[in-house]
């Protein structure tokens, strides 16, 4: 059958119009969100190393975009409890009803925390966590939606391959710290200590400052090598970060330096088996990908001692003459330097060849002599093609330095960027707000070129601007208008507030010629151009920042340096009103605590005076009922009577208490223990008589400095708490020693030795729940067996702090307890 052309020109038409058609766009990955909790702050080596893997390998993954949150808490400058509060108050604030899909954890500090707090914030959140000891790990009860990764530091394998490796060494030095940050993580080092005892001679020097440990490892012979941990304070009490420790004593030590975390590589240390952030940080970024992709926490199973590796730095190994060859199977060598034939071997190869090359033909142009004239010619053509090549290539060149001119320029402001960041935070720590605001406005006048700078808060209403700040230039030399602290509406604004009915950066190059621009209040500065840009907040417009008469017009960059600074001071701005509204609260709460304080004082000094003149009758009454036989009201009067004497003791109490919180500092004499544990007896000789309570005394005591009125009554109270609630009978054994200076129990920037004073019963021990609240005012345990009023154990702990020591307890159910303090030593035990 014959084709019409008609038919022929439809279906060429079809096909046109086709392949015109746009290709329907793929569908958008779905997005996801990740919160990144650190304990401390951004710029630790461990956190960059571990940031940048869970980055590198986030980014690798094309079917999810992902959103990423960093925190970092910043727990090394503030540790108390009510920082910790207040940052999980802003964490809630910050998080709570926003849609994050996974909380990555960094070490167990944080993790505490976050689980602690993660019921206000993020309940249904899964976590994975990463940088915590495999044996930690192991004694945890973690709900089933955190999973994560564990390592394990082990200096001994280093030391066992060193020491194969080298034969001829035969002593160990151990480099460590003994602060109370570095006690922590000393099990490590026991184990070392243990693995090598009888095998060479280990030498730890964690009793010297590091003065002298540098000054004795760059005298040490070539029979031995350092195996460093941790150094977060020196014996002479001098903060290190670790890091910066290792890289001191690496720089002068004559021996070769082992570690055991892969972040201190490059610092001047070997190496070795090391506990590896990044092996950690790499297998939790896949852990939480697997989650992310729609596989449940519950269902991946925790990953112990992963990412230990042997890791080594090749300057280090060439420093001390290590070979590559006596490294362990499979080991990492980190900037490793080659030699010229390692790293140009193709190069010199290729070169060698066109030597070759030209030899041949240099014989084979002299057996064609008689080709002479065209090769001739042939070359001069060569040569004009080569001048083409050498113009296009220079031109090739010339655009080449462009961009990285350009890149530079880049690379250096966002340097700048980092830089500025640093100085805001660490200005925001001294300065107020008002100085912070001013203070941001000038650095980015500054990077910006302007000359005009302006912040504003945005009310929750999104209708009412409140001025804030103006820059120093623009204070002095341009707007002399009225208006900080000012509340108006977005009505009555200029064309800035563009940026906030559109809900994006505004740009006017051309301000002059805005057809919907008003006037300017008098005193204000000339405008020609602006820049304005808000910060959101859960959606929400909080703060806008506005930079203006640029001497060139503002483009896409400036955009994304002012939102970014913008962003950066309102993060400050929030943190600083938090400490802020912390210190007012603060003050308010020290108030409240003194007058409560002196309410007490007033109310035990009122009731003393009717207690007495109560007891005082109720002891004649005694006496004249002490013949009859009416026993109902004998035992109503002695009721009574033991009552009063009762509440007495209270107010005794009480008015101890009040005066061990008023006295600000007591003067410290040697205490003759024995004679105070004496008196206290006397004092509780009608309670030892009624119970037929056995109280076991030492032979002999420590020297102890104290207050001996306020230690009587600390003897009182544990030696009366330790016969109430012991056995039947009572059976109390009473003690005293002296632990090591590297002991807990040391109070935390206390120095010399303490003496640990003790009182063990027989009776039934307390819960852990029961220990965590036993000193607090007004706790009672076990109402239903003894009634007491509570006072006693927190009497106790108040007068031991106020003599620079610590109290506590070791109990366990069904095992008795044990309730010690500890006071300062008079002179060394002998």
């Amino acid at each position: 059958m014959r084709s019409r052309p008609g038919m022929h020109l439809l279906i060429w038409l079809a096909g046109l119009l086709a392949l015109s058609m746009p290709a329907p766009s793929a569908a958008a990955p779905p997005h996801k969100a990740v919160l990144l909790l650190f304990p401390y702050q951004l710029d630790l080596p461990a956190y960059t190393l571990s940031q940048q893997t869970i980055q590198k390998e986030f980014g690798q993954t094309t079917d999810l975009a992902l959103d990423l949150y960093y925190e970092y808490a910043d727990l090394g400058r503030f540790s108390d409890e009510a920082y910790r509060s207040s940052l999980f108050a802003h964490y809630a604030l910050k998080y709570r009803g926003r849609q994050i899909d996974l909380v990555m954890v960094c070490s167990e500090s944080m993790l505490d925390l976050w689980l602690e707090h993660r019921r206000e914030i993020l309940p249904d959140a899964p976590v994975v966590f990463y940088d915590i000891v495999t044996e930690r790990v192991a004694a945890r009860q973690s709900p089933s939606d955190v999973t994560g990764v564990t390592g394990v530091v082990d200096h001994a394998q280093s030391v066992h391959w060193f020491l194969r490796a080298n034969p001829a060494v035969n002593e160990v030095v151990i480099v460590h710290g003994v602060g109370a940050a570095d006690r922590a993580y000393l099990q490590p080092v026991d184990d070392l200590k243990a693995d090598l005892q009888g095998q060479v001679q280990v030498t730890d020097w964690a009793d010297l400052p590091m003065e002298e440990i540098k000054r004795r490892a760059a005298d040490l012979s070539k029979t031995s090598v350092i195996a460093y941990h941790l150094m977060f304070e020196d014996a002479a009490g001098v903060a290190y970060r670790p890091i910066d420790a290792l890289r001191e004593l690496a720089a002068v030590s004559a021996v070769p330096v082992l570690s055991g975390y892969d972040q201190f590589i490059g610092t001047g240390t070997v190496g070795g088996y090391m506990y590896s952030i990044e092996q950690q940080a790499r297998a939790a970024a896949r852990m939480g990908l697997r989650i992310l992709h729609g596989e449940p926490a519950s269902a991946i199973p925790m990953l112990t001692e992963n990412g230990n590796r042997f890791i080594f730095d090749h300057p280090a190994m060439r420093r001390y003459g290590i070979p590559l060859s006596t490294l362990p199977p499979e080991s990492i060598v980190k900037n490793r330097q080659y030699s010229i034939w390692e790293q140009y071997r193709p190069q010199l190869i290729g070169l060698g060849v066109g030597v070759a090359g030209l030899i041949i033909l240099a014989v084979y142009l002299g057996i064609l002599t008689r080709r002479l004239g065209a090769a001739r010619r042939a070359l001069s053509q060569l040569n004009v093609n080569l001048e083409s090549q050498v113009k296009e290539r220079t031109a090739d060149l010339s655009q080449a330095n462009r961009r990285l001119e350009e890149q530079a320029a880049e690379r250096k402001q966002a340097e700048e960027i980092i830089r500025l960041r640093l100085r805001l935070f660490e200005f925001a720590a001294d300065h107020s707000l008002d100085e912070l605001m001013q203070k941001a406005l000038d650095e980015i006048e500054e990077i910006t070129h302007s000359s005009i700078g302006f912040y504003h808060f945005v009310e929750a209403d999104q209708k009412t601007l409140s001025l804030q700040a103006w820059s120093t230039r623009t204070m002095q030399e341009f707007c002399k208008a009225e208006g900080k602290g000012m509340h108006y509406s977005l009505d009555q604004a200029g064309v800035w507030v563009d940026c906030v009915y559109q809900r994006k950066p505004v740009i006017h190059n051309d301000y002059a010629a805005l057809p919907h621009r008003k006037g300017m209040p008098p005193g204000h500065a000339e405008v020609r151009r602006e820049l304005v840009v808000p910060t959101m907040r859960e959606g929400r417009i909080v703060s806008i920042l506005g930079v203006g008469n640029k001497p060139a017009d503002y483009n896409e960059k400036d955009v994304e340096l002012v939102a970014y600074v913008a962003d950066i001071v309102w993060s400050i701005v929030e943190r600083k009103r938090a400490e802020e509204q912390m210190q007012d609260y603060q003050h308010r709460l020290e108030a409240q605590n003194a007058e409560l304080e002196a309410f007490a004082h007033t109310v035990a000094h009122d009731l003393k005076n009717p207690l007495g003149i109560l007891i005082g009758y109720g002891k004649v009454l005694e006496m004249d009922l002490a013949g009859t036989q009416n026993a109902p009201a004998r035992e109503s009067i002695d009721t009574i009577v033991q009552t009063s004497l009762k509440m007495n003791a209270l107010v005794d109490d009480l008015l101890l208490l009040s005066s061990v919180r008023q006295v600000d500092q007591v003067e410290l004499s040697p205490l003759d223990m024995a004679d105070i544990v004496a008196e206290a007896q006397e004092r509780l000789r009608p309670r030892i008589a009624e119970r037929q309570a056995e109280i076991i005394l030492p032979a002999t005591w420590p020297a102890a400095l104290g207050y001996e009125p306020w230690i009587e009554q600390v003897w009182v109270n544990y030696l009366d708490n330790a016969i109430k609630y012991g056995g039947h009978p009572p059976r109390v054994e009473v003690g005293a020693d002296v632990p090591p200076l590297s002991s807990p129990l040391r109070p935390e920037g206390k120095e010399g030795e303490m003496a640990r004073f003790w009182v063990r019963d027989n009776g039934d021990g307390l819960s852990e729940q029961e220990q965590a609240r036993l000193f607090a005012p007004f706790e009672r345990l076990g109402e239903l067996r003894v009634k007491g009023h509570g006072l006693g154990l927190s009497i106790v702990r108040r007068i031991v702090e106020k003599l620079g020591g610590e109290v506590g307890v070791e109990s366990a159910p069904g095992q008795g307890s044990v309730f010690y303090f500890t006071l300062p030593l008079a002179a060394p035990p002998s």
